[in-house]
């Protein structure tokens, strides 16, 4: 079927559904509902953005937001039936299998928006808006077809005024008193019910941290006292209400209930299944249980009690099955005999087992040992039981990535438990092809003799859940502490260089949060391979190619990602960070030894002797569910430790291509104002980029972008034969190029295929200074061509 037969099928069809009525199955008294809106008339806020959710029924889908055609087909293919005795008299098998396809209309009822208006009457005041109002308008569009809108008028939202406690459980007041400056609702802020149940659940918390094991949020009752709020106002003039924090036993009528909330408990014995299966507690299958003593210097031992299935080998043995070295489990529980039961020690253990990346389920309980209550001092002991179920053990990962200038394929093959220690092993290997063929042609562009070059390469890591060879931090278990050992190389075949690389890393602190990074032992080789591409490197100037020569790099890094959110989780900030010391150590021995000759490593590498830092920040807005605003800075510098110094090739930054500078071609802006035709790629030891990008929906996965790039890339040094290619605080401003562009996504949630369209604005390597804003010389002279802003990528650019 070719696309003008397409169009025509799709053009009656459209036709036919809009002609006809979605309406002809109904009865005289009933509408079919097509929309809900929820217009706030008295503010601007985002907050009110989700609303909607809260508006019931919900319309039929749309096809392409435009047409109803699941109802209509529903609608129109109704079984014929005697007006009279409403018996079918035909009901064919095409349209059975057309009323299949669609779905019923969606109805407009009276007790659906009372519902509607009431509901976000509630979600208003649960938000501190006592005095809104909701005001339903049903609006005709058609016979038999209406839409409701609901008018909010919001009015002003009410601040806490006082917060008041009546502690009246004994063993509860000095617990609660004593952590109050920890509330979450403080005098001042703006009134919110959700804030309410977090203190509630936090003041149960701080209650069960004690030993309370018993403890439930039936004793504690939040009391908002709205009288005279309008009277008695802020400072600003917003009503106010005030906030009465209740514990005690009213809700409690159980009296045994009620003693056991009295009751103080310890942590007793320990039972775990390292790898669960419902089928454990039928009895279909043979198990037993292995006892291991934890020795510790102080208090009763905790024992462990480890619940594994038993197997019969081929020789008619009885086998345990041993999944985990027991001290790897025994480490990360503190659910410890004789510690007070505590929401902390649950919290703590569940994160340090989470951190050991083997389990995909992990269930907790608490079991109260009865015999050993004590009913005088009320003191009680539970045991701990752990089911863990294991993740898969090994598997496959296979990665895409798909952009204008280069086709990246990885797979990685994951051991989740090598050593029986959770020790997790990766074995990665990579193909990435980078193509400058049809651009080339497009850009009407000859650059040697390769246009189409591939980069072939693996590493091998074994990552441990502990820190190796120093002590591993125990005490706070929000954060978790790995250990990498990585060995690796990559072969680029457009300058034949082949770079080996090892490195031992140690990685601690909150994924979610804060994120450090720290390799004391960080070791590349770099080689150049003699071969055709060796041309490529002769088009540089000379002193230009000694970044690509044959190089050792020792090197200590530092790094660290944080990542901040506020409440509402619709403004993220992003930092990462990584700092590079290399060749500092050996460069200040080969001073004091031998000052005037620099050593060469093995006869024929030089070592590098610089410092990298390469700083990213990102900031993310959501507006609303619709669109968004996104921008990044990214600063990067590699400065040489001393002058006859220079930085490695790979070491270089780059600007151009589908993620960096959209209104150029892949590594082809720079460095500086400098111009050059005959290079294929172009570097710099420092980089200066800031990114602007607006993100709106067209259509459900169909969205789009808008955005502005600015940056620029610099030599550190001089070159000869590169003038004004060096970084100089006199005229780097005016080398700040500038490029503007728009391009479409298809959002599917796990994945955004991305076609943007970069237009430059400024070029700072036009040679002349007056045309480097965008002019139509530009098109004459062959300055720019209008495919070199074509950028397609996998994600957003940042």
């Amino acid at each position: 079927m070719n696309l003008r037969l397409k169009l025509i099928l799709f053009a009656l069809l459209s036709f036919s559904v809009t002609s006809c009525s979605i309406t002809t199955n109904l009865n005289k008294d009933e509408s079919v509902l097509i929309k809900n809106s929820v217009i706030i008339e008295d503010s601007k806020s985002d907050q009110f953005y989700n609303l909607i959710d809260y508006v019931r029924p919900i319309p039929n889908k749309r096809s392409m937001g435009i047409f109803l055609i699941k109802p209509y087909l529903y609608a129109n293919n109704q079984p014929i039936t005697d007006s009279i005795t409403g018996e079918i008299i035909s009901d064919s098998k095409i349209r059975q299998w057309l009323r299949k396809r669609g779905e019923k209309q969606v109805l407009y009822d009276t007790l659906d928006l009372i519902y509607s208006t009431n509901q976000l009457k509630s979600v208003l005041r649960q938000r501190g808006y006592f005095d809104a109002r909701v005001i339903p308008e049903v609006v005709p569009h058609r016979e038999q077809v209406v839409a409701v809108n609901y008018h909010v008028y919001t009015d002003l939202p009410y601040y806490i005024r006082d917060i008041s406690y009546q502690v009246g459980i004994t063993e509860y007041k000095r617990i609660v008193m004593q952590d109050t400056a920890n509330s979450l609702i403080k005098i001042g802020m703006k009134y919110n019910e959700e804030t309410l149940i977090q203190e509630k659940n936090r003041i149960l918390s701080s209650i069960r941290n004690e030993g309370y094991y018993h403890a439930s949020t039936s004793i504690i009752t939040i009391e908002v006292d709205t009288t005279n709020s309008r009277i008695l106002r802020n400072k600003k003039g917003f009503p106010t209400v005030s906030i009465n924090i209740k514990l005690n036993f009213d809700r409690i009528q159980d009296a045994k209930t009620k003693n056991k909330h009295q009751y103080k408990y310890t942590f007793d014995e320990v039972y775990i299944y390292t790898n669960y299966d419902p089928r454990y507690e039928t009895g279909t299958v043979m198990m037993d249980t292995t006892l291991i003593t934890d020795t510790r210097e102080y208090g009763d031992p905790t024992h462990y009690y480890y619940i594994t299935p038993v197997m019969i080998n081929k020789k008619g043995k009885l086998v345990h099955i041993n999944d985990f070295r027991y001290s790897v489990i025994n480490n990360s529980i503190y659910t410890k005999k004789g510690h007070p039961y505590s929401q902390e020690a649950y919290n703590h253990t569940y994160k340090r087992l989470k951190n050991l990346n083997n389990f995909n389920i992990i269930n907790i309980s608490f079991e109260e040992h009865v015999s050993d209550s004590d009913s005088l001092l009320k003191r009680g002991k539970i045991n701990s039981i752990y089911k863990l179920t294991l993740s898969k053990p090994w598997g496959i990962k296979p990665q895409l990535e798909v952009r204008t200038d280069l086709s990246s394929f990885s797979c990685t093959y994951f051991d989740r438990n090598l050593f029986k220690g959770a020790e997790y092993l990766n074995i990665n290997g990579f193909v990435n092809i980078l193509y400058y063929n049809w651009l080339n042609n497009l850009l009407g562009k000859e650059v040697g003799e390769t246009k189409v070059y591939g980069e072939y390469g693996g590493s091998i890591s074994l990552n441990l859940p502990y820190f190796l060879i120093i002590n591993t931090p125990r005490d706070d278990y929000k954060k978790e502490y790995r250990t990498s050992v990585r060995l690796g190389g990559s072969y680029s075949q457009l300058f034949s260089r082949l770079m080996l690389f090892s490195s031992l890393s140690y990685y601690w602190g909150a994924p979610s949060t804060l994120f450090h990074t720290f390799s004391p032992i960080d070791i590349s080789t770099i080689d150049s391979r003699e071969t055709r591409n060796i041309t490529l490197i002769s088009s540089y100037p000379e002193s230009y190619q000694r970044k690509f020569d044959k190089f050792i790099l020792l090197s200590v890094k530092y790094g660290f990602s944080y990542t901040h959110s506020n409440d509402s989780k619709k403004r993220k900030l992003f930092i990462t960070t990584l700092f590079e010391s290399t060749g500092l150590t050996l460069s200040t021995i080969n001073y004091f030894v031998d000052k005037e000759n620099k050593w060469k490593l093995f006869d024929q590498f030089n070592y590098s002797a610089f410092e990298r830092v390469d700083f990213t920040i990102r900031y993310l807005k959501i507006i609303s569910n619709k669109s968004s605003f996104a921008s990044r800075l990214h600063i990067g510098f590699a400065i040489p430790i001393y002058n006859s110094a220079v930085i490695p090739f790979e070491k270089s930054f780059f600007a151009g291509g589908a993620n960096s500078m959209r209104g150029w071609t892949f590594r082809q802006l720079g460095p500086g104002s400098y111009h050059s035709d005959s290079y294929l790629e172009k570097t710099g030891d420092i980089k200066l980029e800031f990114n602007l990008e607006y993100r709106g929906t067209i259509y459900k996965i169909l969205k789009y972008g808008v955005f502005a790039d600015f940056g620029n890339i610099w030599l550190s040094t001089p070159y000869d034969g590169m003038e004004n290619a060096h970084f100089a605080f006199d005229r780097f401003y005016k080398e700040i190029a500038m490029a503007v562009g728009a391009g479409i996504r298809l959002d599917f949630s796990s994945i955004v295929l991305r076609l943007d369209y970069g237009l430059p604005l400024y070029d700072p390597t036009v040679g002349n200074a007056n045309s480097r804003w965008i002019n139509k010389e530009w098109i004459s002279n062959k300055t720019w061509h209008w495919a070199q802003g074509l950028q397609f990528g996998i994600k957003h650019a940042f």
